[in-house]
């Protein structure tokens, strides 16, 4: 944490919050708090997961709560030096299968880059809607043998390439413009895979990857 610490020191300084911190530095794993609210809460989250270095899953009731979480814990995080890309959002589907509503392609996307963080540890604050707990996931071995690295050197045959992102949802089109799209022309494969901000064009030479741009 590298912000300004005398915007957190009272709060620091706290016998409530010095409690929860040797709870939780001590090893315990379910800690009760009570009678914060508003950004307080976001404040004293903020400074636990930046004190005690562990991870948290925090569900909440629903949208509303998940969108007022966000905003609060982003601010903090920036008013206190740290990275807000840490703070990653897993949303419910708000799909009906009954009446044929699938999820929106954005929320399936959301869902995907939150796991694929979740899986390679690469978050500090997990914020859940209640209501997504009740959907089935893949386990975490599952999700990381459908998961695949592709680095400029390595052996890539193309059409297995193509099966299995399809095999795994992509969708394919002429032109790559969306996340979860891949398009190949001969020795050129376009993919966006849904945790990129942008597609990914791999060049290959025969099996062989010879640029990643």
């Amino acid at each position: 944490m590298t912000g300004d610490p005398a915007l957190v020191a009272s709060l620091v300084a706290a016998p409530a919050f010095i409690a929860l911190e040797s709870a939780l530095a001590g090893g315990k794993d379910r800690v009760a708090a009570s009678g914060l609210i508003g950004p307080a809460r976001a404040a004293v989250l903020t400074l636990l997961v930046a004190r005690t270095r562990r991870k948290f899953v925090l569900v909440v009731h629903d949208d509303a709560a998940l969108v007022e979480w966000q905003r609060d814990l982003v601010a903090l995080a920036h008013l206190l030096g740290r990275d807000p890309r840490g703070i990653v959002v897993f949303p419910a589907l708000a799909a009906d299968p009954y009446n044929d509503i699938p999820p929106h392609p954005e929320v399936e996307r959301e869902r995907v880059r939150a796991l694929g963080r979740l899986l390679r540890n690469e978050l500090d604050v997990l914020l859940v809607p209640a209501s997504a707990l009740l959907s089935r996931l893949a386990s975490p071995a599952e999700l990381a043998a459908s998961s695949r690295a592709v680095v400029a050197g390595d052996t890539l045959a193309p059409e297995r390439f193509l099966l299995d992102s399809l095999r795994a949802g992509y969708r394919r089109v002429d032109t790559v413009q969306g996340p979860g799209e891949i398009s190949r022309r001969g020795g050129i494969v376009d993919i966006y895979p849904p945790e990129a901000d942008e597609p990914v064009r791999i060049e290959l030479f025969g099996d062989t990857v010879e640029s990643l741009r």
